[in-house]
């Protein structure tokens, strides 16, 4: 990683823990419990992506964002230092300085034609009943994925925590990418009483 990508990073790393929890800049819920919740489960979340980004990550860069909530967190901090694509269902078509958002529907259709230089999707997967058709339309698109989400031992402590039976599932799904890196969280969401906690995954194209 070059001199310019690393500073780039720690800019976005900064740039996260000031904003994490702040009225200004709305989080998910682990975002504003305790006072701000630094160092929450989702805080690590979006820093294993900014980790993981490698040198994709410059001002030229685009980032696509897989299920970006309704407060657009991550895209919302990429977008201060490249441009970012924010995709989900809760939020209606839009253009800013550096962002985007899309419909799901539109992005389905048009996968294999993006051209990015990575995609992230933090903590989608547990609120999907069936992740095969989902997988395999971010399997099109030719750039590492940056994935995070729920996960724990069987049984699940939730209707759609990933056990590990459904992290086989939809690792078979892949055939255009590789697993590049696994990794825990060391930090868990107080009311998980240690039956869940986030998971990184990052696959890049074969």
């Amino acid at each position: 990683m070059g001199t310019e990508e690393k500073n780039l990073k720690n800019r976005l790393k900064r740039e996260l823990w000031l904003r994490w929890g702040t009225p200004e800049h709305p989080a998910e819920w682990d975002g504003n419990v305790f006072g701000g919740g630094k160092c929450s489960q989702r805080f690590w979340e979006y820093l294993f992506v900014i980790d993981n980004l490698q040198d994709t990550i410059c001002e030229k860069s685009v980032i696509l964002d897989v299920g970006s909530g309704v407060t657009n967190f991550l895209p919302s901090l990429l977008r201060t230092h490249c441009r970012c694509i924010a995709v989900d269902p809760s939020l209606a078509p839009d253009h800013q300085d550096n962002i985007s958002t899309v419909f799901n529907a539109e992005l389905v259709n048009t996968l294999s034609e993006c051209d990015v230089d990575a995609v992230t999707c933090v903590s989608v997967l547990e609120h999907m009943e069936e992740h095969n058709e989902f997988i395999t339309a971010l399997d099109l698109i030719k750039a590492p994925l940056i994935i995070t989400f729920e996960y724990g031992p069987s049984p699940a402590a939730f209707q759609y925590q990933l056990t590990l039976e459904k992290v086989y599932q939809f690792s078979k799904v892949l055939k255009n990418h590789y697993v590049a890196r696994i990794e825990k969280s060391p930090v868990v969401a107080d009311n998980s009483n240690g039956y869940w906690y986030p998971l990184g995954m990052v696959f890049f194209p074969v």
